[in-house]
């Protein structure tokens, strides 16, 4: 709370993206405020499928860094230790070396 205020949250934000885009990432998604995170451009993913068990579905957003990125996506965003031994084709595991995990598919 005491460096609240600063710029270092909005910073981290528009890192995480510029770093996101340049490894080739095409979609980012995060659990928060939706108030807070709307002006750094993220919408709600409740309205395209997509929800996060444990969590009201407004908390879900998602940001594009390529046009189009989410057409087609749905499904649920589960924990990464949620998806242990989870093989069906279509699961999509993101952030490989950290905690998240998804399981989207194309409609």
């Amino acid at each position: 709370p005491g460096l609240q205020g600063k710029g270092i949250g909005a910073a981290l934000i528009e890192r995480t993206l510029t770093d996101a885009a340049a490894l080739g990432h095409r979609l980012v998604l995060l659990v928060g405020d939706p108030v807070y995170y709307a002006r750094f451009g993220f919408r709600s993913a409740a309205p395209h499928g997509i929800g996060v068990s444990g969590e009201p579905p407004g908390r879900l957003q998602y940001y594009e860094l390529v046009p189009d990125a989410l057409a087609g996506v749905a499904g649920m965003v589960m924990r990464r230790d949620a998806l242990a031994g989870t093989t069906l084709p279509d699961a999509g595991p993101y952030n490989e070396g950290g905690r998240a995990g998804a399981l989207l598919s194309r409609r």
